[in-house]
């Protein structure tokens, strides 16, 4: 038998995909955070937060992105206390999203956070 809940929650995050909208180059570089290009981890990421029973949760995150855009590291808050479910639900937003990098003021890559809110009670995740 199927928890509907679920299933409409997982329909819901499957079909997210965020895609970078296209920038005029400039001849001065202006240093900017790392932007998300693409997310296509929706339905692992309701998968975890099903099984940690967090689908009434509003749950924020920051990832410290690398200079190739890359995430490598990832914080929720609030803070949860079990490991296991921080390490569920971060592993996804760590393994799916795709970034373009931080530029620094001189236009180079560069390391940087990205923060957003996942809000499991509305099946919106992750936001830009």
């Amino acid at each position: 038998m199927i928890n509907l809940g679920y299933a409409v929650l997982a329909v819901a995050a499957a079909s997210l995909t965020v895609q970078a909208t296209a920038r005029s180059e400039g001849s001065s570089e202006v240093p900017r955070d790392p932007v998300l290009v693409e997310f296509k981890g929706g339905e692992a990421l309701a998968v975890a937060v099903y099984r940690q029973r967090m689908l009434s949760r509003m749950i924020n995150y920051t990832l410290t992105v690398d200079a190739d855009g890359k995430p490598t590291e990832c914080a929720l808050t609030p803070k949860l206390r079990r490991k296991a479910t921080r390490v569920a639900i971060c592993r996804p937003l760590l393994k799916y999203m795709k970034f373009e990098p931080a530029r620094d003021a001189q236009g180079n890559p560069t390391i940087g956070q990205y923060s957003s809110a996942i809000n499991m009670r509305t099946g919106i995740a992750p936001e830009s």
